[in-house]
C-alpha cells in the first residue's frame, strides 16, 4: 500500500533523519502506512515566564499537554477519529497529525548516562561525520519509543483486532514509551538526527530572516498607507494652488476693469 505521509519541517534538523525515525517507529507498531498522516517538525518554544508579584509566591504553570521528557524534545499526537466507528466513514480516511517539537541547539549532553552516550556515539560512527551537529541521543530515543507506542495505540484503537495482536503490541511498547534509552527493536546505528550542513538552513539565520521578512511586510504596509496619504496631500496641494491662482487672477482682472 502506498505511503501517505506529508512531511513538513520548519527546523534545521535533517528531514531524511526524521523520516527514518518515524518509519522505524511505524514499522515496530505495525502501523498502516496507507492512512493519511501529517508529520510536522517545529522548534520547541520556551514556556512563558510567570509574572512575579510582590508578596505573592509564583503559581505553577498549567500542563501544556505535551509529553514530559527529561530532555528537551516533545511530541503531540492527534487523530481525527475518536472511535472505531469513525474509521473510513463515508469513504473518508482517518488523518493523524504528529508534531515533533525539537530544540534549536545540538546536544551539549548526548545522554544523561555516560555509558549510553558512549555506546550511542560508537553505534553511529561512520554514519555521521565528526563535525556533524547531532540532536541529543536521549531526544532521539525518546522520539522512537514514544512514536512506536502512539502508533501502536492508534492501530489498536482504530482497527479490528480479533487475535489481540495489536493490543499486545501496544501494551508491550507502553513500558518504554517515555524512556530515553535506545529501543531494543531498532538498529542503534540508525537512531540519530543531524543538523543540515547548509548554513542557510541554520536556525539562527532562519530566525533572523523570518524577523526581517516580518519587518519588511510591516514596513511595506506602512509605506502603502503613507503613499496614500502623500497622494491625497499632493492632490489637496495642487487644488489649493489652483484656487489660490484663480483668486489672484480674479483680483487682477477686477483691478484692471476698474482702472481701465
Amino acid at each position: 500500500m502506498a505511503e501517505q505521509i506529508t512531511w513538513e519541517n520548519e527546523t534545521h534538523w535533517r528531514t531524511s533523519d526524521i523520516q527514518r525515525i518515524v518509519r522505524l517507529a511505524m514499522a515496530e507498531a505495525d502501523a498502516d502506512v496507507g492512512e493519511p498522516r501529517v508529520v510536522t517538525t517545529v522548534y520547541t518554544k520556551a514556556p512563558p515566564k510567570a509574572k512575579k508579584q510582590a508578596g505573592q509566591r509564583r503559581k505553577r504553570r498549567k500542563p501544556s499537554g505535551h509529553s514530559s521528557n527529561p530532555s528537551v524534545a516533545n511530541i503531540t499526537f492527534h487523530s481525527s477519529a475518536t472511535t472505531k466507528d469513525d474509521v473510513k466513514v463515508g469513504g473518508q480516511k482517518v488523518t493523524t497529525l504528529v508534531t515533533l517539537h525539537l530544540p534549536r541547539r545540538g546536544s551539549t549532553n548526548p545522554h544523561p548516562v555516560a555509558m549510553v552516550a558512549l555506546a550511542a556515539n560508537r553505534a553511529v560512527a561512520g554514519k555521521v561525520d565528526e563535525d556533524d551537529t547531532l540532536l541529543a541521543f536521549s531526544d532521539v530515543y525518546f522520539m522512537a519509543n514514544y512514536l512506536a507506542y502512539q502508533f501502536a495505540y492508534e492501530a489498536s484503537f482504530l482497527y479490528e483486532d480479533e487475535n489481540g495482536e495489536l493490543v499486545n503490541r501496544w501494551q508491550e511498547l507502553r513500558s518504554d514509551f517515555r524512556e530515553v534509552t535506545a529501543p531494543t527493536w531498532a538498529d542503534p546505528s540508525k537512531l540519530f538526527i543531524a543538523k543540515y550542513r547548509d548554513p542557510l538552513k541554520d536556525a539562527t539565520y532562519l530566525a533572523f530572516v523570518k524577523k526581517k521578512r516580518t519587518a519588511i511586510r510591516t514596513e511595506t504596509t506602512r509605506i502603502a498607507a503613507a503613499e496614500k496619504v502623500v497622494t491625497a496631500a499632493q492632490k489637496r496641494l495642487r487644488d489649493a494652488r489652483k484656487r489660490k491662482k484663480a483668486a489672484e487672477k480674479a483680483i487682477k482682472d477686477a483691478t484692471e476693469r476698474r482702472t481701465a
